[in-house]
């Protein structure tokens, strides 16, 4: 395969997980070395880069059950192409330094003691509340 003139297969690709069935992944086959070289996850309507584990589990997949892909591609529903698209050569920050949720407030569901007046007598009673706890609280534990 040395010198494919049309070096890239591109497409997406169905789930890896069977508990997220919905979930889908471009991908960039390098046709000549037989590898991955590019995967993204498409989570909450946008593309993030894939996991380095994840990219390397995909690539177990193509080597063990579809290595006849990089062959032909075109048969998976994947286009050949001489260049890697954009979004394949773009910077990424993986593997993520921070959080991406490090900022939102968490919500909890607990129960806490609270005293209700009932007539004359106060009863002291389990009720359902919310809390949310902001990445700042820990900071003041």
């Amino acid at each position: 395969m040395e010198g494919l003139k049309q070096r890239y297969a591109v497409g997406r690709w169905e789930s890896l997980w069977p508990s997220e069935p919905h979930m889908s992944h471009r991908i960039v086959l390098d046709r000549e070395t037989r590898t991955v070289v590019a995967a993204q996850d498409r989570r909450f309507r946008c593309w993030t880069p894939m996991h380095e584990d994840d990219r390397a589990y995909m690539q177990q997949i193509f080597d063990e059950t579809y290595s006849h892909a990089f062959e032909d591609p075109v048969a998976f529903a994947l286009t050949l192409a001489d260049t890697m698209p954009e979004w394949a050569t773009a910077a990424c920050d993986w593997p993520s330094l921070t959080d991406p949720f490090a900022d939102e407030p968490a919500i909890g569901r607990t129960m806490e003691p609270m005293i209700v007046k009932r007539g004359r007598r106060e009863e002291l009673v389990l009720s359902p509340t919310l809390r949310i706890r902001y990445p700042t609280d820990a900071e003041h534990e």
